[in-house]
């Protein structure tokens, strides 16, 4: 999945890093809510590594871990996710 933030809207500083991941994760929440296999989206309060659980329509549930890359020179973001299944 691609998505793109335009330079003048990037953070800067100190917690760059952390709030960009954030936007990661949201933004891959955004998308998992749109499929029509996908009943909800839970994103746990406490970092364990995994970032959001999702639930199926046959009410299964799975991990997903987002990583964020950096903001490219271009602009733009690339949101990246790897499930692990239970």
């Amino acid at each position: 999945m691609l998505s793109t933030v335009s330079r003048k809207d990037t953070l800067s500083g100190k917690g760059r890093s952390q709030q960009l991941g954030k936007m990661g994760e949201y933004a891959v929440m955004a998308q998992l809510l749109s499929k029509s296999w996908v009943a909800n989206v839970y994103s746990p309060a406490a970092d364990t590594g995994v970032d959001l659980i999702l639930l199926t329509k046959e009410q299964k549930l799975r991990k997903v871990q987002v990583k964020t890359s950096k903001i490219y020179p271009n602009g733009e973001t690339w949101f990246m996710t790897s499930s692990k299944r239970n």
